[in-house]
């Protein structure tokens, strides 16, 4: 069984006037697709991507999180990871994407 793994830190979360935090998380893998940009957008395959989406609270400004996406059903190839933290206190969000190949 295929799987990607991934770490993430969050740093510097609003927090209520209670204390707490609240975020949420998501990871989206998607196969690269390597024509021009327009191309790529008209003709790009419905449930080419998966990914994994869950929340979290707490009482730190800090958070870091072990991500696990099942790979399974991917074909070889490259492959996008984008990385989300939504701060749903502060509504705020932070992205980040990383070209990832498996073999």
């Amino acid at each position: 069984k295929s799987q990607c793994y991934a770490y993430c830190e969050g740093y510097g979360l609003e927090q209520r006037p209670s204390g707490t935090t609240e975020y949420d998380i998501v990871a989206t893998l998607s196969p690269v697709d390597n024509r021009p940009s327009g191309l790529a957008r008209l003709f790009r395959r419905k449930g080419a991507s998966v990914g994994v989406e869950f929340g979290g609270t707490g009482d730190s400004t800090n958070i870091n999180e072990y991500l696990l996406i099942d790979t399974q059903d991917r074909q070889t190839g490259d492959y996008l990871l984008t990385l989300t933290i939504n701060d749903l206190v502060a509504r705020t969000s932070v992205e980040t994407t990383v070209r990832v190949h498996f073999r």
